[in-house]
């Protein structure tokens, strides 16, 4: 296989070979965790509404 620099520069592997050699930087610099609470949820939770029912 070649070296990623070498098939990068002169366009001599398949897309697929290319998502390979990648595959570990791409998995190095996935984001992890991402939190789904909107920011301000606490603070709305905080402060009291009046409802009239």
């Amino acid at each position: 296989m070649l070296p990623l620099k070498v098939a990068l520069d002169n366009d001599a592997a398949s897309p697929a070979t290319l998502d390979r050699l990648l595959a570990s930087e791409r998995r190095r610099l996935r984001l992890k965790g991402r939190a789904l609470t909107k920011p301000g949820t606490l603070l709305k939770n905080q402060i009291p509404i009046r409802t009239f029912t």
